[in-house]
């Protein structure tokens, strides 16, 4: 038998003795076995039912913006966002953000995106936030962003990144727990 299968057998055996008698009806002693090609039927629907990690990085999507503004509409439009990536991983927060850029600089000639790693990072404000300040170009109101991305309106070159230290995030007492 394969060690797999050894331990599916183990397993269910277990549960089953376990969970699977009344111990009012059933004698101490009673041992339930289970056939291995029960284990391995039993075993494939448990695997194909559990949750896998994802295998794909996340890719940016509108639904994941909380605010959007667009400013300079003279000069082509800045799109200034604000958007909640759903990780803790800030590899993968700043992958989102250049994704950001790339989606708005196709409505207008430049783009912020400012990424927080979860709602709750999104929630913390200061006391001088306003509503209106969700919709302008700087962030400082919201301080638990992880990163920024833009595209300026002066150049075509590759959006840029600015990150705060690892320290600004921490010591802003932000509840989103992400990992540099």
């Amino acid at each position: 038998m394969k060690p797999r299968t050894l331990l599916g057998v183990a397993c269910v055996s277990l549960i089953v003795a376990a969970c699977g008698t009344d111990e009012s009806s059933a004698p101490p002693s009673t041992v339930v076995s289970t056939a291995p090609s029960q284990v391995s039927t039993a075993t494939s629907a448990i695997e194909s039912s559990a949750p896998h990690p994802e295998t794909t990085d996340p890719e940016f999507s509108v639904s994941m913006v909380r605010a959007e503004g667009v400013t300079k509409e003279n000069k082509g439009g800045q799109s200034n966002v604000r958007f909640v990536a759903n990780s803790q991983e800030a590899s993968t927060i700043r992958k989102l953000a250049l994704e950001c850029v790339e989606h708005f600089t196709q409505k207008t000639k430049a783009a912020y995106c400012y990424a927080y790693g979860s709602q709750l990072d999104y929630d913390v404000k200061t006391p001088e936030w306003t509503p209106g300040w969700d919709e302008g170009i700087y962030g400082a109101y919201r301080p638990c962003w992880v990163t920024q991305a833009g595209q300026s309106l002066n150049d075509n070159e590759p959006a840029i990144m600015v990150e705060p230290a690892e320290v600004s995030y921490l010591t802003s007492d932000c509840p989103g727990g992400v990992t540099f």
